[in-house]
């Protein structure tokens, strides 16, 4: 889950920037990206790694 955590980090650390700079549109940009595509692939992901780690 070491992963996971980081993105969350990364998020919340973009997402107080963009608190500051509300007009900056390829901060916004990003923002969405990562809350709307990379953090669910990375979830799905680490869930598959786990299930696999616990098969083996």
């Amino acid at each position: 889950m070491r992963h996971l955590n980081c993105g969350k980090c990364l998020l919340k650390m973009l997402e107080e920037r963009l608190h500051m700079k509300p007009r900056d549109k390829p901060l916004k940009k990003t923002v969405r990206a990562l809350r709307k595509d990379l953090l669910p692939r990375l979830r799905k992901y680490e869930e598959y790694e786990n299930q696999e780690s616990s098969n083996i």
